[in-house]
């Protein structure tokens, strides 16, 4: 009797976890505020709202990405950038588009690919290129997307370069992530944006600021870093989550706001990243 007493209510526990992390957790949206000293880009910055987020992973514009859409609204971004995953492989962009049509961002909003966005049902993606010919982005998107290309930010007077690296474009025969890193002027302040950290230590070397980068999704699950790097050797799981300095850089992950197969977050929530520099935060 008690053992199995014992048995069923470790199996209740078990179904409670299961649906926490299957139900609640992954539509728990969190707001995580991230100091980072940089003078070169408090300079810049100065008192402007900057975002991070990643991994979408859009199937369709359900209950998370109302919520989230809500949360952006209330933080009211200057500045948003996102490390690539905007749709689940082989489910169609124009989703995408529409909901990124509908976030907040006052001066803009920039963003990588990542391998989901790589998928059978697109042979390009609808968001920078209208065909493999790799054109110019379209002008009417509310996103720019940047394939192993940089671009110069201007904000009151003060100028940025914003270099955005693609490895599985280059993977496809496209253009190379290194070339676009070493090209970028060294004399401004410079971020990376990247969907994993394959380029951080070069970018470090080269006098980088700042490297975002997502992929991990934090692991999903909370487990031991040493762990998550034995199931998930190509997932760049020593940086599973959060800063990390790489010398004078920082690197940020952010955990994503989906997920890719398994649809569970335990002790790792969705998350929305305000960044905030040197003197920046009130």
């Amino acid at each position: 009797m008690r053992i199995s007493s014992i048995i069923l209510g470790t199996l209740a526990i078990f179904v409670c976890i299961v649906l926490y992390g299957t139900l609640i957790e992954p539509n728990c949206i969190v707001v995580r505020h991230v100091d980072l000293p940089s003078p070169s880009l408090n300079a810049f910055f100065g008192d402007a709202t900057v975002v991070h987020i990643s991994d979408f992973q859009l199937r369709r514009i359900g209950f998370r990405e109302r919520r989230l859409k809500k949360i952006l609204e209330r933080i009211d971004p200057d500045y948003v950038f996102i490390t690539g995953d905007f749709s689940q492989a082989d489910y169609a962009y124009e989703p995408v588009i529409e909901y990124l049509s509908t976030l907040p961002a006052r001066e803009g909003m920039w963003g990588i690919l990542g391998n989901t966005d790589y998928n059978r049902r697109n042979g390009y993606c609808l968001m920078c290129h209208t065909d493999r010919s790799y054109g110019p982005v379209r002008g009417d998107d509310p996103i720019r997307i940047l394939r192993n290309e940089m671009t110069v930010i201007v904000h009151d007077g003060k100028k940025m370069v914003l270099v955005g690296l693609d490895e599985f474009d280059a993977r496809n025969g496209g253009s190379s992530p290194e070339k676009a890193l070493t090209e970028s002027p060294p004399h401004l302040p410079r971020i990376v944006l990247a969907h994993t950290p394959f380029l951080a230590e070069q970018a470090a070397e080269d006098g980088v600021e700042l490297y975002l980068a997502g992929d991990t999704h934090g692991g999903q699950v909370r487990l031991p870093s040493s762990m998550l790097i034995k199931l998930m050797p190509d997932k760049w799981m020593q940086y599973r989550a959060g800063p990390f300095s790489l010398g004078a850089m920082w690197l940020h992950v952010n955990p994503g706001i989906g997920w890719n197969s398994v649809p569970v977050r335990i002790a790792c929530p969705p998350e929305v990243t305000v960044l905030h520099f040197e003197g920046n935060r009130s």
